[in-house]
């Protein structure tokens, strides 16, 4: 029979299969409330209030799994860029080893008006309580909709807009749901515009990304970088492109008409069958990973003999107020590593001796910025690499006409 110390701030998940009512009340004996007023008091978010009794603090309570919509969510992104929480298998570690602490704020739930239970931040804590450990209930702090903002059983836009702050707000002020990052805010504060709960103003913008952003997140001159770039990416006048999700690279280079072509064979004299014309294979690779690119692009190149690769590289994601000069700086970048690359590996290699005809070639960039060539405003076109001389700024790059 597992044993309950009174004492004790943290619950080890390996002796228990859910919080017992002393967990609970541990809980509520170590979180001063006036310590996180975004949660409780003057700061929290204007539509939303706690649910339950205030003299018990009967808002935070043990609920049961089986009453958590888990899948639930109150934006189109979710509140991580990519899903999942990058620190996820660090928090799952600590929890394991060290129990789960009582003194960090519970995970927050929302209550709809049908009575539905959605978690407005914390889910990582609540994938490894209920699907890792098999735990039955959370502690958890139950929030609701203020009177005012429930129209004929629904909750009003405002309502929603709320909410898909308060994930990140969380995030930004403690642990240990991990670290705010910066693409979080991006996502969220884009949403926000999608949805129109904001202008495309530098107003609007500024005040939702401070508003996320909380008191001790980012630096003001990373806030101010992400607040230019939301600004020049909604532009309706500036073409952004992101390359960060996979298969969109592949799908511009087909659009755009660079698409694989098969070598072609015939027969020598002797009946034997050989390359008549070599076959050409596109290859995009991300200016972020330039040594590990180089490496598949080789790999490429034997596995397909008959090819003559042409790699073709793409910015991901710009980040900044300048997306120009990130566009610029990342090609760049990646063709001096290129080269500076091959130059070692032929002198550390082959008896410094460098290659004269390869069957690779590093072709271009995926365009990003529509504001960099004038001739390009949608870009439609490639970037290429060419000498660099005054009539392209010494940039070596060109926009393929």
């Amino acid at each position: 029979m597992t044993i309950y110390k009174p004492d004790a701030i943290s619950v080890d998940i390996n002796a228990f299969t859910a919080f017992q009512p002393e967990h609970l009340e541990t809980h509520k004996d170590l979180i001063v409330e006036r310590a996180f007023p975004w949660l409780f008091g003057n700061k929290l978010l204007p539509t939303l209030q706690l649910e339950g009794d205030s003299e018990d603090r009967g808002y935070i309570d043990l609920v049961h799994k089986d009453d958590i919509n888990m899948t639930g969510m109150f934006t189109s992104q979710g509140v991580r860029a990519g899903g999942k929480n990058p620190k996820f298998k660090q928090i799952a570690q600590d929890i394991r080893e060290f129990g789960f602490k009582l003194f960090n704020p519970a995970i927050c739930l929302f209550r709809m008006p049908n009575g539905e239970l959605i978690p407005m931040n914390g889910r990582t804590r609540l994938e490894i309580l209920v699907h890792q450990h098999n735990f039955t209930n959370i502690i958890a702090i139950i929030y609701e909709a203020k009177p005012e903002h429930i129209v004929d059983g629904s909750i009003t836009v405002d309502v929603k807009n709320d909410l898909s702050q308060f994930g990140l707000l969380a995030n930004s002020h403690s642990d240990p749901q991990g670290d705010l990052q910066l693409e979080d805010v991006y996502l969220e504060v884009q949403n926000a515009i999608a949805e129109k709960w904001i202008k495309n103003t530098l107003k609007d913008i500024t005040v939702r990304v401070e508003t996320v952003c909380g008191e001790g997140c980012f630096s003001p001159s990373k806030r101010s970088e992400l607040i230019f770039r939301i600004l020049n990416t909604n532009n309706p006048n500036f073409v952004v492109k992101s390359w960060t999700s996979k298969g969109l690279p592949q799908q511009w280079l087909k659009k755009n008409g660079y698409k694989n072509v098969k070598p072609t064979f015939k027969f020598d004299e002797d009946g034997n069958e050989v390359v008549d014309k070599r076959g050409i294979m596109y290859v995009c690779l991300s200016a972020a990973t330039a040594s590990k690119g180089i490496i598949s692009a080789a790999s490429t190149a034997f596995e397909f003999k008959n090819y003559d690769i042409k790699i073709i590289v793409h910015t991901g994601t710009l980040t900044g107020f300048d997306l120009e000069r990130c566009y610029e700086d990342r090609v760049q970048a990646f063709r001096d590593f290129y080269n500076e690359a091959l130059m070692e590996m032929g002198y550390g290699y082959f008896a410094r001796k460098s290659a004269t005809k390869r069957p690779i070639e590093l072709l271009g960039a995926l365009p990003a910025v529509g504001s960099y060539f004038v001739e390009d405003p949608q870009c439609d076109k490639l970037v290429k690499y060419v000498p660099k001389t005054l009539l392209n700024d010494m940039t070596g790059l060109e926009v393929v006409i």
